[in-house]
């Protein structure tokens, strides 16, 4: 039996037509019953069947459950393996030996770094921290950055660190204040 895939084609009714006949003239264990008359171009309404007339279904021939859309359910949420682990010396032998990298500044507020220009102005006096200290902004933050307030919240230990140093070194060759 051929079927032409246009819903609402003639063929297509006469196929539904047939199929009807067949499942109104099957007995109670899915056999067919009485041999289906030949069905004409005209289709003519389905004979209605009693719910205890049509075959139930046998489970060995059920489909699986359609696959859900959305969030899985938490019995449905997929279980990741175990990572395998292998042995120490393994890995010990197996892996590069890799340079440490230099330590990241610590964590500081802007509070140390205003302490921190504090401690130069106590050390080399006022004139030196007001022109210093911009210079030494703009180096680490580039040229945007020419006061405290405008250092990024994750420079605060870096600047901390090159006040610090620059406390020490002296790189510009200022006079200490008693």
């Amino acid at each position: 039996m051929k079927v032409e895939h246009y819903l609402g084609s003639p063929a297509h009714y006469r196929a539904f037509a047939r199929f009807l006949i067949e499942v109104a003239d099957a007995g109670p264990g899915g056999e067919l019953v009485a041999a289906p008359e030949a069905v004409s171009d005209v289709v003519t309404p389905p004979v209605p069947v009693a719910p205890h007339d049509i075959p139930a279904a046998t489970p060995a021939t059920e489909a699986p459950a359609p696959k859900r859309r959305g969030r899985p359910t938490k019995a449905e949420a997929p279980v990741e393996a175990a990572p395998v682990v292998a042995p120490a010396a393994a890995l010990v032998a197996a892996e590069p030996t890799i340079e440490e990298p230099a330590a990241p500044p610590p964590a500081a507020t802007i509070d140390d770094v205003r302490k921190a220009m504090g401690e130069y102005v106590k050390v080399y006096g006022m004139a030196a921290a007001q022109e210093d200290g911009p210079k030494l902004l703009r180096q680490l933050f580039g040229e945007a950055v020419a006061k405290i307030s405008s250092i990024p919240a994750d420079g605060y230990g870096l600047a901390v660190e090159e006040i610090n140093a620059m406390i020490a070194a002296n790189p510009h060759g200022r006079t200490k204040v008693a």
